[in-house]
């Protein structure tokens, strides 16, 4: 019983490393041109019926309260920033890993016509997006329209 129990420790310690290693390693140029202009991160856009301030408003309350965990210890932030003159703006979920700050999602905001606000939703995917927990289009309709759950069913 000792033995499986020491492997599992020692197998679970070197993935651990491993996945850490693995993040740090292949996300350090992370910018956030990289992140926009990877068509595999791309989830799509979503149309919101309130103006774009109201949204903004929404979504960076969503952002602090559902964005910021911190998986396998590994603080996670969002930063945010809008312009009330061109009624644009962007949302940035970001991982820090040994120093490095790795864009994990970004959500970009733009007026449409009439009191219409566009969302585009850019995650990472894959090994890099291991443990930690990223908003889906759905959740980006709910948390515009002020929402305050996190997360519905996932």
């Amino acid at each position: 019983m000792r033995f499986s129990q020491g492997i599992s420790t020692r197998v679970l310690s070197s993935i651990s490393v491993l996945v850490s290693g693995t993040l740090i390693s292949g996300c350090v140029t992370n910018t956030v041109a990289e992140l926009r202009n990877d068509p595999a991160s791309y989830d799509g856009s979503i149309q919101v019926h309130l103006a774009p301030d109201v949204v903004f408003r929404h979504l960076r309350e969503a952002a602090k309260n559902c964005l910021e965990q911190a998986p396998m210890g590994t603080p996670v932030l969002s930063e945010s920033e809008f312009d009330s003159s061109t009624q644009s703006g962007q949302i940035r979920q970001r991982m820090t890993a040994q120093q490095v700050l790795l864009n994990m999602t970004i959500i970009d905001l733009a007026k449409q016509a009439g009191a219409e606000t566009e969302l585009k939703l850019y995650t990472v995917k894959g090994w890099r997006a291991i443990g930690v927990t990223m908003p889906k289009k759905e959740d980006l309709v709910r948390w515009g329209s002020g929402d305050k759950v996190c997360w519905n069913g996932h």
